[in-house]
């Protein structure tokens, strides 16, 4: 139960399943993430933030930003954390 129970709430939610289900990465699969994470990173300081992506992120045909749901940081903010996970804070800043 531990193992899964990442935020140790007593619970399994879905996402700390899934995330108990994943193999660790193999050493050429975590390469690919570290240049791709690089990639985001495009002042090397550790983290990929809306400042990173904002000149490689086009959200201009986004349906919620052309329907004045959502602002463009919004929207960067929400891609960002979905990489976060249930680890993450939902700060919308991605760090290594």
């Amino acid at each position: 139960m531990k193992y899964y129970d990442i935020n140790q709430d007593g619970s399994i939610g879905f996402e700390e399943f899934l995330s108990g289900l994943k193999d660790e990465l193999s050493e050429r699969r975590l390469n690919m993430v570290k240049k791709a994470f690089s990639r985001l990173d495009i002042n090397g300081s550790g983290s990929i933030t809306i400042q990173d992506i904002s000149g490689i992120y086009d959200v201009s045909k986004n349906p919620e930003f052309l329907e004045g749901r959502k602002t463009r940081d919004e929207i960067f903010t929400d891609f960002l954390s979905n990489f976060e996970g249930s680890r993450g804070n939902g700060d919308g800043v991605v760090t290594w």
